[in-house]
């Protein structure tokens, strides 16, 4: 059915629903972008890097919200896009899509006020998860204490006498005891924005059902039902992400009759340069591969695809039809809601929060090692901060140099914080006026008027004077291992020199001292040849800096990819370059990112180093679809029975044809980043949660932002308005352009020079001999990957953390891991012998160095037998727990040493204990698993009644995420695999081709493996996510040269040959548009950019190694026959 316009107040219903649907669009986006950081702003958080912590623990609340703005954004985006069809059955669709959006609303809030009790507990769950600077910033300004009153605190908070609950205070529109807050304000917020809501739905109501009445509607109408002789139609389309590979193809038809104003026209068979590549969906039965017997298995199987896929295919490209026509009547109104809708969703990034480092980073929630780590936090809340210094000298022992490091502890000791305390008054206690440190002055109990006067043969006596050394400062022994490296010992075995000193401060908790520490560690000491320094806030400095060291790099690279488009997309002409084409290109490929970064902020996925990289990709796959839209035109418009018709009607054949190549496309990568979403791993997760989404809104912008864009640079160039200057420099209408304004000249290249060397017999044997060759190196290299993580590979490798981490790993090298095992709960007067017993054991295991474990009880039980106690005996506590604990207690204060390694409750209860040993040095982080997984085996077994005990270490994060990548990445590259697969049969409806496509992506992913362990990565998390998309990303690029040897006639060499010649160039530039933003990341000194960096120039290189040369080789040598529709190339 057509609608014409009847009259003006039918005119003006549809602009009224038109534009309130726009309003209620925009209305949803502010909903999910910023409605949470603008309650938070009202309650009091004024630091913006604040609101992403709060918005995780407000995250049910949150995504509440975000349910309810993208609610509101699809039903106005369906009314609007229902508005726009105008179909007589489509107005029922809008009135139920309001109707359901009316009653999810009203529902909500009616449940909300009646089932107090269930809201009550939601919010008491989500409570209990807040942070406590969540916490803090809500009752402040609710001024209340609590949610409920199972949650009241026994005492006032925040210094007040009194104070209501929060729950019953948030409900109150005026807040009691707080004069300076009198109205509750996020709540009259609230119930605003609800009845914008409800009131906007009713609006809409009335308007649909003046709609529904009105039998008139505004001319220039679509009708998206196909008349009999369209349906008869097979209009096969590209799906390439690159240039030159879209045209129109209409088979089996000589009919014209169309049924709507915009309608395709029919035309006769286009000469081979202009021959589509397409999908085999698209066509009919009887283009099955020949090679498969007519009624087999296999042939019902493909025509079942086919049938798939040519349902798919007609009807998104009636979709892309209407849509390009409506592009085209109002481009100027599309861009500006791209824009709008884009700015309003990058707001969202005030929700963003920076994923931290560790167990946040790559251990699942739930997960063991996770657990673990919270008992370890809440079992010893005191925690030692590490200040550490390295000196290098060759020669440490020396008199002179000695001396030089007693000054330099001195200067340590003495520098000042801005509030003039030093390190005596800032550091851990160590009894009542002693600082806990450690370094080799500790020997002399760190008296000044011995160490400043130290010889060589004092220092070396002391060092040679037993085999066990107890330090007079904390009469523990003193490891020299553990303070001195690179030790050299004379013939008799004893020590002579060495050539690295640590020297060590600890701190309580952070401190801006520690920031001097550092500053006095950089600016090294006179007599000492490098000194390499720690603090302990240096991790956590230098990891935030990763996060946007590289943005530089990505400028560039946004850069090069506009000159690259402005090459590529026009001729070099005064009136056909296309200067604001490329503009609009990046500038949709911007206005993607940001909407990207603020959808998943506002989802409240994380920002994590790897979130950097996302652009990069982005950009690469942005700028392909970029060109399938801008060669579609071209090739479009230069068709004789296209060039008289309007720039309206071209629109709509153009992204009837690039819209479907470009979802197509988009859906090969979206599925291989949607595999990746499944890893336990949560940076990995999280990172691929941003490149699903970037694909999709690339996708829309491309259509909605990129696509007006082009349309109004082609009304430009009718006009004869200048590439650059527009219309303030029209020129002459018979402005003619130069000869040199459009040569080709990479077709060429293609035509003369490589489709002659790939079907050449001798060229043949090279390159077949070639890519065996390398295949076989590059498995050999495959073979020898070994899986390695290390936390240290997060920092700048050229900051001085990652110096003074090198400096460690060389002269402390022998040191194996420290491991604690942690003993918590159950009840230690009873069970103290048990922690003997669980010692032994620990210490008999094969990956535990021998007599290397060491703890508090240890010296507890010698000082207990010289005072002649046998604390073995419980006569020796008159049978009495708190004897027991008194005592520890009392051993505890005169060894403070030990004091983070033991924890009481406050009746003096013993409650948690711990102690290190020492793990079998190995070479490899990866060797450790199965010491790891040995003693967490071994601890399993051990008996602690009412107790737990487990074993930690700083390495076991990094080994976690090696045991979590072993077992999912054999498992995600297969589903990827799979994936593909049926997507490549759905392109190419060919058994036989699949299988040569398959094999020459695998033969790409198997030489990027090898390329990863000559170029010295392992495999780890970083390298698993790059390897899955990087199956994406060569699927893409084989994909089509296979297809375009299946659609020409004639035999295997012509249809290889025709192939490259046709597809070749729209492959390489959109493997090249890839490789140029990530050629920029050769500059970073960030491993895991490099790491991306390396995996993703191979996937380029290799991709279009075994897609431009391998492929058109082997096909031309065994390749099946073509489809019985294919057509002779020129």
């Amino acid at each position: 059915m057509k609608y014409d316009v009847q009259s003006q107040n039918s005119f003006n219903l549809l602009n009224a629903l038109k534009y309130s649907s726009i309003a209620g669009w925009e209305l949803g986006a502010l909903l999910c972008a910023v409605f949470v950081p603008l309650q938070l702003w009202i309650i009091g958080e004024t630091d913006i890097s604040n609101f992403g912590d709060h918005a995780l623990s407000l995250g049910p609340l949150g995504l509440w919200v975000f349910g309810f703005g993208l609610a509101t954004f699809l039903a106005h985006g369906i009314a609007l896009f229902c508005v726009g069809v105008k179909q007589e059955k489509l107005k029922l669709l809008v009135f139920f899509v309001y109707l359901a959006h009316f009653v999810f609303i009203v529902t909500v809030v009616v449940f909300a006020a009646i089932r107090r009790d269930v809201v009550d507990s939601y919010g008491q769950e989500m409570w209990n998860k807040a942070q406590s600077g969540t916490v803090d910033l809500v009752q402040k300004y609710f001024n209340c204490c609590g949610f409920t009153d199972n949650d009241k605190p026994k005492f006032p908070c925040n210094g007040e006498d009194t104070k209501n609950l929060c729950s019953d205070q948030i409900r109150y529109i005026t807040l009691e005891g707080t004069p300076q807050v009198a109205v509750n304000t996020p709540l009259l917020l609230t119930f605003v924005i609800i009845s914008i809501l409800i009131l906007y739905d009713i609006w809409m109501f009335v308007l649909v059902i003046l709609w529904y009445r009105c039998s008139a509607s505004t001319d220039g109408s679509i009708d998206l039902e196909l008349s009999t002789s369209e349906m008869n139609k097979s209009s096969i389309y590209s799906i390439s992400r690159s240039n030159s590979t879209v045209s129109t193809c209409v088979t089996a038809t000589t009919t014209n009759s169309t049924k709507g104003k915009y309608a395709p026209e029919t035309g006769s068979l286009p000469s081979d340069e202009n021959t589509i590549s397409g999908s085999a969906t698209s066509m009919n039965d009887d283009d099955d591969d020949v090679t498969v017997k007519h009624g087999s298995c296999f042939s019902k199987t493909l025509k079942c695809f086919g049938g798939v896929g040519q349902f798919i295919s007609s009807s998104l490209q009636e979709l892309f039809h209407w849509i390009g026509i409506k592009t085209a009547e109002s481009p100027a109104i599309f861009i500006t809601l791209s824009i709008v809708v884009a700015v309003t969703m990058t707001a969202g990034i005030i929700q963003q929060r920076r994923m931290g480092r560790g167990a946040d980073l790559v251990l699942p929630e739930g997960s063991e090692l996770r657990d673990n780590l919270a008992t370890v936090g809440k079992a010893f809340p005191s925690w030692l901060r590490d200040n550490s210094m390295i000196i290098v000298h060759d020669g440490m022992l020396n008199t002179e140099t000695i001396q030089a490091m007693a000054e330099f502890d001195q200067k340590i000791m003495t520098v000042q914080d801005d509030n003039g305390a030093s390190y005596p008054k800032l550091c851990f206690p160590l009894g009542y006026d002693e600082c806990l440190r450690s370094n080799l002055f500790e020997l002399w109990n760190f008296n000044r008027t011995i160490t400043r006067h130290l010889t060589q043969e004092e220092l070396i006596a002391e060092l040679n004077k037993s085999p066990l050394i107890y330090s007079p400062y904390t009469h523990i022994p003193f490891a020299i291992n553990s303070v001195l490296g690179d030790v050299q010992s004379d013939s008799a075995g004893k020590i002579s020199n060495s050539t690295a000193h640590l020297m060590r401060y600890f701190t309580p908790q952070p401190l801006d001292w520690e920031l001097k520490f550092t500053e006095i560690g950089l600016q090294g000491f006179s007599g000492l040849d490098h000194v390499y320094v720690k603090s302990a806030q240096s991790e956590d400095i230098e990891f935030d800096k990763t996060f946007y060291s590289d943005v530089p790099l990505l400028i560039i690279g946004g850069v090069l990819i506009f000159f690259y488009v402005l090459f590529m997309a026009g001729n070099w002409s005064l009136v056909g370059h296309r200067f604001w084409v490329a503009v609009a290109s990046i500038a949709s490929i911007g206005l993607s990112l940001g909407l990207t970064i603020g959808l998943s902020a506002a989802l409240l996925y994380p920002w994590t180093q790897l979130g950097l990289l996302a652009p990069f990709l982005l950009l690469g796959v942005g700028v392909d679809d970029m060109f399938v839209i801008l060669r579609t035109w071209d090739n479009v418009v230069s068709r004789s029975e296209n060039r008289n018709k309007s720039i309206t009607e071209k629109a709509g054949l153009v992204l009837r044809l690039a819209g479907a190549s470009i979802t197509v496309t988009s859906m090969t990568d979206l599925v291989a980043f949607c595999i990746g979403i499944s890893s336990t791993i949560p940076f990995l997760s999280s990172f691929c949660v941003t490149l699903s989404i970037g694909v999709v809104t690339l996708f829309i912008m491309q259509v909605t932002f990129f696509f007006p864009a082009l349309i109004i640079d082609e009304r430009r160039k009718l006009k004869k308005h200048d590439g650059f200057l527009l219309g303030c420099h029209p020129h002459p209408e018979d402005y003619k352009e130069n000869k040199y304004a459009d040569m080709q000249l990479q077709k060429k290249f293609f035509k003369n020079i490589l489709s002659y060397i790939a079907t050449n017999k001798v060229a043949k044997v090279v390159i077949l001999l070639a890519t065996l060759g390398m295949a076989g190196v590059m498995a050999y290299g495959v073979t020898q990957l070994n899986y390695n993580y290390d936390e240290d590979w997060f920092i700048d490798q050229e900051s001085y953390l990652s110096d003074y981490y090198t400096a460690s790993k060389q002269y402390f090298k022998d040191d194996g891991m420290m491991t604690s095992i942690n003993l918590v709960g159950g009840d230690f007067y009873t069970n103290r012998l048990a922690m003997e017993d669980i010692k032994k054991q620990i210490e008999a295991n094969e990956y535990i160095v021998d007599n290397s474990c060491y703890g508090w009880f240890d010296e507890y039980a010698a000082d207990s037998l010289r005072k002649g106690i046998d604390y073995r005996n419980d006569s020796a506590f008159s049978n009495s727990p708190f004897n027991f604990y008194q005592s520890v207690i009392t051993f505890v204060r005169d060894t403070p040493v030990f004091a983070t390694d033991i924890q009481f409750d406050l009746s003096g209860t013993l409650t948690a204990s711990r102690f290190v040993c020492k793990g079998v040095p190995v070479d490899l982080q990866s060797d450790a698993l199965p010491g790891m997984q040995s003693l967490r085996d071994l601890c399993n077994t051990l008996e602690w009644e009412n107790g737990e005990v487990f074993p930690i270490s700083e390495d076991y994060v990094s080994l976690e995420s090696i045991l979590i990548v072993k077992s999912e990445i054999v498992m995600n590259l297969s589903l990827t695999f799979a994936a593909v697969t049926v997507i490549i049969l759905f392109l190419l409806s060919s058994f036989q081709t699949c299988f040569w496509v398959l094999i020459s992506v695998f033969l790409t992913i198997l030489d990027v493996g090898g390329v990863m362990y000559y170029w010295g990565l392992t495999i780890e998390a970083g390298t698993m996510v790059c390897l899955i998309l990087a199956i994406g990303l060569a699927v893409d690029y084989s994909s089509h040269v296979g297809y375009k040897f299946m659609v020409y006639t004639g035999d295997r060499n012509q249809r290889a040959k025709a192939a490259l010649i046709n597809i070749g160039p729209a492959v390489f530039n959109g493997g090249f548009s890839t490789f140029l933003p990530i050629i920029m990341l050769a500059g970073s000194n960030i491993y895991v950019t490099m790491t991306f960096y390396k995996v993703f120039v191979s996937v380029v290189i290799f991709g279009l190694w075994h897609s431009l040369i391998f492929l058109p080789v082997i096909l031309s040598l065994v390749g099946p026959a073509p489809y019985k529709s294919a057509t002779m190339p020129s």
